[in-house]
């Protein structure tokens, strides 16, 4: 009889946990499908200049925290990326994928990569084509009662970068 108690139990548990691991896949899903629409709306304000729309999914505490370790506060991230949007005089592309998600409870982190091609001026007026390729960032989302809102990005791995073709590292 105990035996067969412990078979019982065992089958009970195992059931409990496949059905947590779907739903977890579920989740994921769901959330994996909002995130790329956020995305897409950040790729529409870089297109359109809109510093607000860019700004609009971060929370009040949103942070940038750099490669070298450097953090931005959400007024220094805005303000940089204003800088870099003045300086933008026609974005050929910018694509960012989610490479991974964890979701857990309100908290879902995105390890994501991005390619970057943009026409920039510089001071003297000189147009240059710049390419990004393959940065990767940490970004950290927080369910709100307003949806899904960025906490912090954190750059994992600068991508290469081009300038008119020619590299700018070796």
């Amino acid at each position: 009889m105990q035996a067969g108690q412990i078979t019982l139990a065992s089958v009970l548990i195992l059931a409990a946990f496949v059905s947590s691991a779907d739903a977890q896949s579920r989740t994921r899903h769901v959330v994996r499908r909002e995130l790329v629409a956020k995305y897409a709306k950040v790729v529409e304000a870089f297109r359109n200049k809109d510093i607000k729309a860019f700004m609009e999914n971060k929370t009040p505490d949103f942070t940038g925290k750099s490669l070298n370790g450097n953090v931005a506060t959400r007024q220094q991230v805005e303000a940089g990326v204003m800088q870099r949007m003045g300086r933008i005089k026609k974005l050929n592309y910018l694509k960012i994928e989610i490479k991974n998600i964890t979701v857990t409870g309100d908290v879902a982190e995105a390890i994501t990569t991005q390619d970057f091609s943009r026409v920039v001026t510089d001071a003297q007026g000189q147009e240059y084509t710049v390419v990004s390729q393959g940065t990767t960032h940490r970004d950290t989302w927080m369910k709100t009662e307003n949806g899904w809102m960025l906490k912090s990005v954190e750059e994992l791995k600068q991508g290469k970068e081009y300038i008119n073709g020619q590299a700018t590292t070796p």
